[in-house]
């Protein structure tokens, strides 16, 4: 299968906190015998943007050819196995593939035409889960903290929307999920979600007319929201 590292952003003083935070992710983790580990344990959460620093340090200590993905661990869930992962992202035939969501938010609107090429509506780039080998990632953090000479006030999908935005013509070395093989961003779609999660069937996506491995049912601060989640949760964890 090759090696695959899972890791799940929790930057925190405290393990236990996240650990029940991410409990449901980790959960279908488990259910799909996927090694996920809890990424930025001991680190005091200050913004999203320390991310890249901390993962651009994680991956000069690995092999430049191990397979990374990188999750947000409150609100995403896994609807299928590693194997399926790998299978779906070799089939991408890129070395990074970045989530793609409805809402072109926390981004510069001076680049936004670069992304309304796609034909898809799943065309803007979330930073919420990504994958990809580590040598090709670690390039792409090194750029990133370039990039953020010039947007010091950027977050982090900001800068990465930047460099996918400079990149984008190049599918060897980045991909956007457009088809939701892989990651489904229900930015637009919780509805969506809600209705197939409460179906007796495995969740799939009806406008891509995929399963993604990956559900990233993003503002779960909205309690509607998180009721979706939960749903989405209870249907993954029938099919143990």
């Amino acid at each position: 299968m090759g090696l695959l590292k899972v890791l799940v952003w929790a930057i925190n003083k405290s393990k236990p906190l996240m650990e029940a935070a991410c409990a449901p992710l980790l959960k279908t983790a488990n259910m799909h015998h996927i090694p996920a580990e809890l990424f930025g344990i001991g680190h005091e959460f200050i913004e999203h943007k320390q991310r890249i620093w901390i993962l651009r340090d994680y991956l000069k200590t690995i092999p430049e050819n191990t397979i990374v993905l990188c999750m947000d661990g409150s609100d995403t869930l896994f609807n299928n196995t590693a194997s399926v992962l790998l299978e779906k992202f070799r089939k991408k035939k890129t070395n990074i593939l970045i989530s793609a969501e409805k809402a072109y938010s926390y981004q510069y609107n001076q680049f936004i035409d670069n992304f309304n090429q796609i034909a898809s509506d799943y065309r803007y780039v979330n930073a919420g889960t990504f994958m990809g080998y580590a040598g090709a990632l670690l390039q792409m953090l090194n750029e990133i903290i370039l990039i953020n000479q010039d947007y010091p006030s950027a977050n982090d999908q900001g800068l990465l929307g930047i460099w996918v935005s400079e990149h984008i013509d190049n599918p060897k070395l980045v991909k956007l999920d457009t088809s939701c093989a892989i990651f489904w961003v229900t930015t637009g779609d919780w509805l969506t979600l809600k209705k197939v999660a409460s179906s007796k069937k495995i969740i799939s996506n009806p406008f891509t007319n995929t399963i993604p491995v990956i559900i990233h049912s993003v503002g779960n601060g909205d309690p509607q929201h998180r009721a979706c989640y939960d749903i989405a949760y209870k249907n993954i964890m029938t099919w143990e």
